[in-house]
């Protein structure tokens, strides 16, 4: 009723009627023992909590009443964020989160409560707790029912529900009885990507605890290691192990062992491109013709091949006899149809663009120095060119050009080193290879130039330069290849070593493909 009245009192035009409607609104109040009501000044947005005294229309021809003694709202709200979940430590939360907001003002009253994540789109808060799965910042405020604003707030809530994750990498010289010769440093790698990494423990009986992640075993023999991290949230992982075992190498040790600077990229031939790959294809497997490493020269010698071969009167072809008397590895007999396999495989993977070494066997136009390999008898073949090229025989001794066993298999697809065996006519079959430890080889008993003077050979994987001429100068391999050359006069003054200082094969030239100039 009081509310149509003062609608109707705003109404009205006639200054004495509109005073018997406040009259009797005022009647009504006290009747209803209301002897106050809200009412608002827009032009200062200030609210009145007064006695009923008077009334007054103001500029925008809106009622209120007025009081002898009134109290004017112009403070605002108080918002506080209640925030429940399992607390960790440094003010993380590790578990989901609920939040809710209390918000008070003892004079006007709260309008709304709003809250955002990013200050920009905002809701209105419905007293339904938020959930909360991961961190986040929340912006809120309050508007009491005079329009007073709060200050706007926020506050970052952190939530870390998972541990951090730990493994161990022990860094030494490894090596194919996965053994480690010297002194072992064990790593921890740690991953926290929320809160962060704040301890890692490490401990020898799972008792006494020590803080770090890095320490070094020394003792001879199998050593067991645990550990765990936590993370600044205060998530702890699981307890982690490890074992390393370190061995003494035998003393006249009859096994030899190479350290090389890193792994091979591969096995098969037509993807050999480092050095490390040519030195290990090259104990398998063998092409037609090799160079004479005991010669500062290295001349070019007949290998697979009896002798030299023949060239055809016009230079386009070039015929070859083979030994009668190798074996492959495996047992099957090497001749002629074991060469143009070899050579019809390269021509596949060349023409489909897959051999890392292509463009040894194209001439500078792009066109494949050999256009074909026939066999003439059992034991002979005859290569056929797409053009003059003097070279040939010294592309045969390259390592690409190694003839491998026939495999239909690998027509066309290429050895992979983690599961397939590089099968050769070499000195030595390949025995055992583990990434990032090293390849083990065993003679080859029934090699055509006879077995090797050593029975078992290593190469050990160290890419550290510095470990791996320690290794040498410790005992723990017997030649390396790439020296720390800053240890250079040490090893060359110490009686216990041989420094070999050749020249190397490499030629570096500048290739000038400019047309003359007349």
């Amino acid at each position: 009723n009081v509310q149509l009245l003062m609608e109707a009192a705003t109404r009205e035009t006639d200054p004495l009627i509109r005073e018997l409607f406040y009259s009797r609104i005022q009647q009504l109040l006290v009747e209803q023992d209301m002897p106050w009501v809200f009412g608002y000044v827009p032009i200062n947005n200030v609210w009145y909590r007064s006695e009923i005294d008077g009334y007054q229309i103001n500029s925008l021809n809106k009622v209120y009443f007025h009081a002898l003694t009134g109290i004017a709202d112009t403070t605002p709200p108080e918002t506080l964020l209640i925030l429940n979940g399992e607390l960790g430590d440094n003010g993380w939360f590790v578990s989901d989160v609920y939040a809710s907001f209390e918000a008070t003002d003892d004079t006007s009253g709260v309008y709304v409560t709003g809250y955002s994540f990013d200050s920009i789109e905002w809701f209105p808060y419905e007293d339904i707790p938020l959930f909360l799965e991961e961190s986040t910042t929340i912006y809120f405020l309050s508007i009491d029912n005079a329009g007073n604003y709060e200050v706007l707030k926020s506050t970052d809530i952190n939530i870390d529900k998972n541990p951090p994750e730990s493994s161990s990498y022990e860094d030494g010289i490894l090596n194919i009885n996965l053994e480690f010769f010297g002194e072992v440093t064990v790593n921890i790698n740690v991953w926290d990507e929320t809160s962060g990494v704040a301890t890692t423990y490490y401990s020898f009986d799972s008792v006494e605890w020590f803080t770090g992640d890095n320490f070094v075993i020394s003792d001879i023999g199998t050593t067991d290691y645990d550990y765990y991290s936590v993370d600044v949230a205060g998530n702890e992982e699981s307890i982690q192990s490890g074992s390393v075992t370190i061995a003494m190498r035998p003393e006249n040790d009859p096994t030899v062992i190479y350290g090389v600077s890193y792994d091979p990229f591969e096995i098969d031939p037509l993807r050999a491109w480092d050095t490390t790959t040519y030195a290990i294809i090259d104990q398998v497997a063998e092409g037609l013709f090799a160079y004479d490493l005991s010669d500062d020269q290295l001349a070019i010698i007949p290998r697979l091949a009896t002798d030299f071969g023949t060239w055809s009167p016009d230079g386009l072809s070039y015929t070859v006899d083979l030994r009668t008397d190798v074996f492959f590895q495996d047992g099957t007999h090497f001749d002629a149809s074991a060469v143009e396999w070899t050579f019809d495989r390269m021509m596949y993977f060349m023409d489909s663009g897959e051999a890392y070494n292509d463009g040894v066997y194209r001439f500078l136009d792009g066109t494949p120095i050999i256009s074909s390999v026939d066999i003439v008898t059992t034991y002979s073949v005859r290569f056929n060119l797409n053009g003059p090229f003097a070279g040939l025989e010294a592309l045969l001794c390259f390592t690409g050009s190694a003839i491998l066993r026939e495999d239909p298999e690998f027509e066309t697809k290429f050895l992979d080193p983690s599961v397939d065996v590089l099968v050769g006519t070499g000195p030595f079959e390949l025995n055992t290879y583990i990434q990032g430890v090293g390849v083990s080889f065993v003679a080859y008993q029934n090699y055509w130039d006879g077995p090797a003077n050593f029975d078992d050979l290593w190469y050990l994987f160290i890419d550290d330069t510095m470990l791996r001429t320690e290794a040498l100068i410790n005992g723990y391999i017997d030649f390396l290849e790439r020296p720390d050359y800053s240890r250079l006069s040490d090893l060359e003054t110490n009686p216990d070593f041989t420094v070999l200082n050749t020249p190397g094969a490499q030629v570096n030239y500048l290739n000038i493909n400019n047309p003359k100039i007349d």
